[in-house]
């Protein structure tokens, strides 16, 4: 899972820009679903889901920063990559029909619950909120803990191969 990525987002103060911020998020989230067969005829079946699953997250934030950044906020460019790992749940509801004799074909539409709390820096550098440590937790300037909410509905569409 993958939102979109960040591009060449930058901060300015009074007009004049600090830097561009180039940021990417991925999280694997391997887990197990149990799904509940609501309807059922010889070729379809409506089904309702529950899953549970632990989330590996990657952060990466590539900051480039202009002389007035970094004149004003005292570091360089630099590159920002973190990690963390959390529960992550879901609920959906489905419909899954013959596509052929070995096939079917799955709809899914859902709400997936995948908030992270806190990210570990996976490298040292200084960073515009300070030092950042290999292993340190990342903080927004007002010292609070960097969170990521990857929550959200979602809809899937697959296709099932039976041997």
């Amino acid at each position: 899972m993958s939102p979109p990525e960040l591009n060449a987002v930058t901060k300015a103060a009074c007009g004049t820009n600090y830097f561009t911020l180039d940021s990417q998020t991925l999280a694997y989230v391997p887990g197990v679903s149990f799904e509940y067969l609501a309807y059922r005829n010889s070729d379809s079946h409506a089904l309702l889901g529950f899953g549970l699953g632990y989330a590996f997250v990657t952060l990466q934030n590539k900051y480039v920063m202009t002389a007035a950044g970094q004149s004003a906020l005292g570091v360089g460019s630099y590159t920002e990559v973190a990690r963390a790992q959390t529960m992550a749940a879901q609920v959906y509801s489905g419909y899954e029909i013959n596509f052929t004799d070995m096939v079917t074909a799955s709809f899914k539409l859902g709400y997936r619950y995948l908030p992270v709390t806190s990210l570990k820096s996976s490298q040292s550098s200084a960073a515009i909120s300070g030092a950042e440590t290999d292993g340190s937790t990342l903080v927004n300037m007002d010292g609070g803990n960097r969170r990521v909410n990857l929550s959200g509905v979602f809809v899937g569409v697959s296709f099932n191969f039976y041997l």
